[in-house]
């Protein structure tokens, strides 16, 4: 474990002797020597704020996601394929990012979510950010036992493409080292925050263990400015007219337990679901599982068994990864540098302030727990 943890403030950048930490400088030092120096090498975006960076390379030849919405559909030199929709058809790959998060008055949280899915009888994917889990450990260990997925999604939730590439080490090696701490597995699957991502980011992400993992649905509900039960109702018909047509291709949904609002729109997703499985036939299932590749690093072979309208459906993952090739989303070539406000980003600053001062409180608690 490392001498000490990182702020549990996300505003700010890991830096000074959390890098110096052998956790971060033993994985650094793996990573120069598997990952070819030109990947190293491309330069950093500007931090501007949130989601809003300036890129300041190429973005089509680094496949920069938030420029041109590309995804790497097959391995290259020096990193692996991506993973953002399920291949088979009628699968729904569910998963939440940003969490736990505790709500006591609205009662939509991480604890909400993973009761409804429960209900369901189905399992998901949480992609949880260090700074929260530090706070939080027994919801994690809580989703862990509980048969769902745990993912990383960094320490500070920054746009990777701004961090070094010490500091990128450091968020993802944090947060590891604590999920660990938590569960006893060290995970495989690894979300960018707002979807940040570019060949330099990917190629570490991948020596690390990693599946750089996006996704080909979102529910919009961390991009609102307004929090308006309007809006929620908006959100959910436009999902549930786009998303549960019948023998549609698989996919991967974006949702987020940061907030009682975004977690509120997923919850009433999943209810309409839930009130309705005679007219939605989708298979859904944790990222892991629709991809069939293992759900941590060790090969853990996990059982996940989740029933809907169409027939129950028992997956085993399998201990060896798959490679799915899939057509690659692109724009044109966009010259250097380029301004990127990924929408899903908006809601950070918000959110934030929706966490009960009593959450930053618990921190020193949950040390002791760890």
């Amino acid at each position: 474990m490392p001498a000490q943890w990182p702020s549990t403030d996300q505003s700010k950048f890991i830096t000074g002797n959390l890098l110096a930490d052998p956790l971060v400088q033993d994985a650094l030092a793996y990573v120069q020597s598997v990952v070819p120096a030109d990947l190293l090498s491309i330069p950093t975006s500007t931090y501007i704020s949130l989601s809003t960076v300036k890129y300041n390379s190429d973005v089509a030849k680094n496949c920069y996601w938030p420029g041109t919405a590309c995804v790497r559909s097959a391995p290259g030199n020096g990193y692996q394929a991506d993973v953002y929709a399920c291949p088979q058809t009628s699968t729904w790959g569910i998963s939440f990012d940003d969490g736990p998060t505790v709500d006591l008055v609205n009662h939509q949280d991480s604890l909400a979510i993973r009761q409804q899915l429960d209900k369901m009888k189905i399992k998901g994917t949480f992609f949880v950010v260090g700074s929260n889990v530090i706070q939080n450990p027994q919801i994690v260990l809580d989703e862990y036992n509980d048969g769902q997925q745990i993912g990383v999604h960094t320490w500070t939730h920054h746009p990777l493409t701004t961090c070094t590439n010490e500091q990128i080490v450091a968020e993802i090696k944090y947060s590891e080292a604590l999920i660990y701490n938590a569960t006893g597995h060290v995970p495989k699957f690894f979300r960018p925050p707002y979807g940040d991502v570019d060949d330099r980011v990917r190629s570490i992400v991948n020596a690390l263990g990693y599946s750089v993992t996006i996704w080909s649905k979102d529910d919009f509900a961390a991009d609102q400015t307004t929090t308006s039960p309007s809006i929620a109702a908006s959100l959910e018909n436009t999902v549930i007219s786009s998303w549960f047509a019948p023998n549609r291709p698989g996919f991967i949904s974006l949702s987020h337990d940061i907030s009682p609002f975004t977690s509120g729109v997923i919850l009433s997703i999943l209810q309409y679901v839930q009130q309705n499985r005679a007219n939605i036939s989708l298979n859904i299932v944790p990222i892991g599982t629709c991809m069939n590749m293992p759900w941590y690093v060790d090969g853990s072979a996990i059982t996940t068994t989740s029933k809907t309208a169409a027939a129950t459906n028992t997956t085993t993952l399998l201990p060896s990864p798959t490679t799915i090739n899939a057509t690659t989303t692109s724009a044109s070539a966009t010259a250097s540098p380029t301004t990127s406000n990924v929408p899903s980003g908006a809601h950070r600053s918000a959110a934030l302030t929706l966490f009960p001062a009593f959450a930053f409180a618990c921190a020193c608690a949950a040390l002791a727990m760890l």
